[in-house]
């Protein structure tokens, strides 16, 4: 009983510790990716991008006609212009401007890694306990998918633009996170109520994730 005990935990910190390594990694490979020509125009913003930023339900293009460069990305295109206009600001206190920019896209990339990762562990196991072996399991083969050199091209998820991040991985995790609580009641049976309130908020955040990306209202269509 013991042996046993002492082999789960120890299996439990082997693959927590792998899984941290990997992300500490990829970290550092995020903080070498280089600075994309797309933000100078997302960051300012550019004139074909502030009629989405002033427009998000694009509702002059039904009405007067108007033409806009990235439909279906308005929140892509807000986050974009919020985060890189607040973040580098926030680490100016502890390093150089430039290098504030690099640590910020670093950590945005990070985060959706995470975030990602976590996500699909859940979906794959059923489970929220993150340090079961279940779950860990899952998230030590999923690691090496998330590719951000090598195979990056070919099967990486976190694209190395950081620009791109924002519209494409960003987007699908938000994706992944309307379809959880649905996935978990429909498909692991699990006793989870929708309430009135779910409905409301959860109307609201399709929105949300239908007008974060070229992709997502695809996606929603097919499922």
């Amino acid at each position: 009983m013991l042996k046993n005990k002492v082999l789960k935990i120890s299996l439990v910190i082997f693959l927590t510790s792998f899984v941290i390594f990997d992300l500490g990694y990829s970290f550092r490979q995020y903080l070498s990716n280089r600075l994309d020509w797309d933000m100078a125009g997302g960051i300012v913003p550019a004139q074909n991008v502030k009629p989405v930023l002033d427009n998000p339900l694009g509702f002059k293009a039904i009405i007067h006609g108007e033409k806009y460069p990235n439909p279906n990305r308005f929140f892509s295109h807000w986050v974009f212009y919020k985060y890189y206009n607040t973040m580098p600001f926030i680490l100016q206190k502890y390093m150089h401007p430039i290098e504030s920019v690099y640590w910020s896209s670093a950590i945005f990339k990070i985060v959706v890694h995470f975030g990602l990762l976590i996500i699909l562990g859940i979906f794959i196991t059923g489970t929220k306990n993150i340090f079961s072996i279940k779950f860990l399991t899952a998230l030590a083969i999923l690691t090496p998918f998330f590719q951000i050199y090598g195979y990056q091209s070919i099967m990486g998820i976190v694209d190395k633009s950081n620009t791109y991040t924002f519209f494409y991985p960003f987007p699908l995790l938000l994706m992944c996170i309307y379809l959880l609580p649905l996935a978990l009641k429909y498909l692991y049976k699990q006793n989870i109520r929708f309430g009135f309130l779910f409905f409301i908020l959860w109307m609201l955040f399709a929105m949300i994730v239908n007008l974060s990306g070229p992709l997502n209202p695809g996606i929603s269509l097919i499922i």
